[in-house]
């Protein structure tokens, strides 16, 4: 069912020209993740119209959130580079509840940098103001710009 909603939401995003003949599993690695106590992102697959994460390929990213801090977040996946270029373009965020979330983002990728999901303020739809998130790419790849998570992570209270 994943790869047939994989296949149905890439054929509909910018940059995938030709329809893909497969839909395949593609590996991946994560960098240290950053978050407030209690609060995390697990990535569970990574489907895609490519073997790996590269430029050209259509994915869909699916993984649960854990969300303790706050009443409500946004899960985002972005990816960063040296400019402030698009890189990725489709469906890159979603706002999630607090307690536990399931979630599918579907993304093309159609410049090189560092692909990641955070954590952000529901009313942020561009993650500009992330409070958790964690890096991810291809195994054989190292990260093109650090792949490190530049946030602000404050203690907060979880038995709120």
């Amino acid at each position: 069912m994943l790869r047939q909603v994989a296949l149905c939401v890439g054929l509909t995003l910018a940059g995938c020209a030709t329809a893909p003949r497969s839909v395949v599993v593609v590996p991946f690695v994560t960098g240290a993740p950053v978050f407030p106590l209690g609060d995390g992102i697990e990535i569970e697959e990574i489907a895609g119209t490519r073997p790996r994460l590269e430029v050209g390929g259509v994915y869909v990213v699916t993984g649960r959130a854990r969300l303790v801090s706050r009443d409500q977040a946004r899960v985002a996946l972005f990816s960063t580079g040296s400019s402030n270029a698009t890189r990725t373009e489709g469906y890159r965020s979603v706002e999630i509840p607090k307690g536990e979330s399931k979630f599918h983002l579907a993304i093309a990728i159609v410049a090189d940098g560092d692909l990641h999901l955070m954590l952000s303020a529901a009313d942020d739809p561009y993650a500009n103001e992330t409070f958790g998130g964690v890096y991810f790419r291809d195994p054989d790849r190292p990260f093109l710009f650090g792949g490190v998570q530049k946030v602000d992570v404050e203690p907060t209270d979880a038995r709120r």
